[in-house]
């Protein structure tokens, strides 16, 4: 196949090729990556939905929490993805990280995305089931959601 990055979702794999394709397998809607899906980086896959980060920073998304094969409009200049459980990440090259889908821990309409308030200088994300995480250039972890186990990061 020849990979250079690989993602799994719950029943679901994916893989991007040298060429910048992504390949899937398994069985799931997660599977179902558009064709017009070319020039990838990384992948992410959470339940049965996947996304793909483009060369220029755009993101390619796909899946059943999701109707459309692209993410709401002005999601760009991204660095970082990550995939959770009816949400999405982004992270941007300006160190903000944006967040679409379900809205665990942050009221907005799931067809639209927020930035994450009192987040800056993000270098990548995480997402769980139902919360999030991002590392920050300092060394620092954020974590935001549902489930205050989860978002309860140790002091340094």
């Amino acid at each position: 196949m020849n990979a250079i990055a690989i993602a799994a979702g719950s029943t679901f794999g994916l893989a991007v090729r040298a060429d910048g394709t992504v390949a899937s397998w398994g069985s799931s809607t997660g599977t179902n990556v558009p064709v017009a899906t070319s020039n990838a980086v990384t992948v992410a896959g959470s339940s049965s939905h996947g996304l793909a980060l483009r060369r220029e920073g755009t993101v390619i998304e796909w899946g059943t929490t999701r109707t459309v094969s692209a993410p709401p409009p002005g999601i760009l200049k991204v660095t970082g993805i990550a995939d959770g459980n009816g949400f999405s990440l982004a992270c941007r090259s300006d160190g903000t990280v944006l967040q679409w889908g379900s809205f665990f821990g942050l009221s907005k309409l799931a067809n639209d995305f927020v930035v994450v308030p009192g987040l800056s200088n993000a270098v990548s994300v995480a997402a769980g089931f139902t919360w999030s995480v991002a590392l920050k250039s300092d060394g620092q972890v954020a974590a935001w959601g549902s489930g205050t186990s989860q978002t309860n990061v140790p002091p340094a």
